[in-house]
């Protein structure tokens, strides 16, 4: 029997993107000496100007340092036998930092900052988001920060529409979060209590199948209730392995997200109805 691919495998084959190649080319052009404004490079400016008051710099001072933290120093990189999850890990951060960059250059009220050159920076953003698109990700931008996220219409439209959760929608379909079964079984709970009020909505419809089989789903996969001991106790359960018990939450996941489209055509029935009998 043949061995599974985990998913960083199957994107090394996908689109035929050379990872460490597109690597070097966003370090080259993070780290070209330009010598413009006091700043010796794209890299320099970052970390004088901007890895230090970053929301997210982990109590870092120097890029250098947050890249250990995350496990994508250059060496990590290089040394992997399969480089994409720290690539695309590598490119998301670039990518946040980058744009901060790029807003305190276009906000004329900040006269602090003078961009080191116009073509290597937004060369960098360009680079980044082509190289996901043949990957079928993309970035999307959630509250202060951009993530790599699976390309996903469905997740896209339900997000838009449920703005207060749409962080937690669309991080479920985060480029890293595969096999993270603590924090999918967070978000779905979440996700739960989102669609719990619409249960009455639902009763009587052709659709109530899917949301009984939804709270049968959260009743039993180890989400709502210890269904590994105790009365809620659940054989099936104790003996599925994490890949299982993951596929479960993805399908789940799915159904939830099949519910928020559903109720917006519940919520649509009546005007289409009304629609309907004015073309008689």
């Amino acid at each position: 029997m043949s061995k599974r691919k985990n998913l960083f495998e199957i994107l090394v084959e996908k689109g035929n993107v050379n990872f460490v190649v597109e690597y070097v080319t966003i370090n080259k052009l993070l780290r070209q000496m330009k010598n413009v404004n006091n700043w010796d490079s794209i890299f320099d400016a970052i970390d004088c100007y901007i890895i230090h008051n970053w929301k997210y710099g982990n109590r870092c001072i120097e890029l250098e340092d947050l890249r250990k933290k995350l496990g994508i120093t250059d060496f990590e990189i290089r040394s992997n036998d399969y480089p994409a999850e720290k690539c695309l890990l590598f490119f998301e951060l670039i990518y946040n930092l980058v744009q901060i960059l790029i807003s305190k250059y276009e906000d004329k009220a900040d006269t602090s900052i003078r961009i080191i050159n116009d073509y290597d920076v937004y060369k960098i953003i360009s680079n980044i988001e082509e190289i996901l698109d043949e990957l079928n990700y993309k970035i999307e931008k959630i509250e202060d920060r951009y993530m790599i996220v699976e390309k996903d219409n469905v997740v896209i439209a339900v997000a838009e529409k449920n703005i207060d959760i749409s962080g937690d929608i669309i991080e479920y379909r985060r480029f890293n979060l595969k096999g993270d079964v603590r924090t999918k079984k967070d978000i779905i709970l979440k996700l739960a209590e989102r669609i719990e009020p619409l249960r009455k909505k639902f009763k009587g419809t052709n659709y109530n199948p899917i949301m009984e089989d939804v709270q049968m789903l959260l009743n039993n996969l180890n989400l709502r209730h210890n269904n590994l001991e105790g009365k809620n106790k659940r054989e099936i359960i104790i003996k599925m392995s994490n890949e299982e018990l993951e596929m479960w939450y993805d399908r789940l996941y799915d159904m939830i997200l099949n519910i928020f489209q559903i109720n917006d055509y519940l919520t649509y029935s009546s005007e289409i109805d009304e629609l309907k009998n004015n073309l008689k």
